[in-house]
């Protein structure tokens, strides 16, 4: 157990080693890696009911509390503090996590607004092509309209045409086949009329 927790602290201090040194450059120093909850297990005096399954098993695993305290680095923290004389050389770069936290925030306020005014864009374009696409059905409705009028209107003049000649014919006793080119003709000339418009 002990030999995973080493190997799991150094994967962590690696990966907090090369984000700090890529964030901070060269006030980067170093890092050592603190096992807050073992150090507070090693030395609290009251274990808070919601921890005691966390504490149980950690002695469970170590012994004792003085093991505890010992591989949690708490007191390399302390001895730090201590002869540094509490932050005096021990530099924490607060301006550069708050330049690099305010820089994240500027960016996700850009993307919010990005998206924002995109599915605004997005809504207006989907409405008109709505709008457009309800009017060219309405065009297309009244062209049909208009086309099936004109068609009725035509479709009636050829009738009373065709009527007036066969009035014609009976009247002065046209031959049939005289009767038969003519409306041959007269037919010709109506579809001709109707391809056209």
């Amino acid at each position: 157990m002990e030999k995973l927790l080493k190997n799991n602290i150094k994967i962590v201090e690696e990966r907090s080693r090369k984000h700090l040194e890529e964030y901070l450059g060269e006030s980067f120093k170093d890092i050592f890696i603190i096992h807050a909850l073992y150090a507070f297990f090693a030395r609290a005096k009251r274990i808070p009911d919601n921890l005691k399954s966390s504490f149980e098993s950690a002695l469970k695993n170590y012994s004792t509390r003085e093991y505890l305290e010992e591989i949690s680095n708490i007191r390399i923290l302390e001895e730090i503090l201590k002869k540094e004389n509490q932050r005096k050389n021990v530099v924490i770069p607060w301006d550069y996590t708050r330049k690099i936290l305010k820089s994240q925030e500027n960016v996700i306020r850009n993307i919010l607004s990005l998206k924002k005014n995109l599915d605004k864009s997005l809504k207006e374009v989907t409405e008109e092509i709505k709008s457009l696409q309800e009017n060219l059905k309405k065009e297309k409705d009244i062209l049909k309209e208009n086309i099936k009028k004109i068609t009725d209107i035509e479709i009636a003049k050829f009738e009373n045409d065709l009527l007036e000649f066969l009035y014609e014919a009976i009247e002065y006793e046209y031959d049939e086949k005289k009767i038969e080119e003519e409306i041959t003709y007269r037919q010709k000339l109506f579809s001709a009329s109707l391809e056209k418009k």
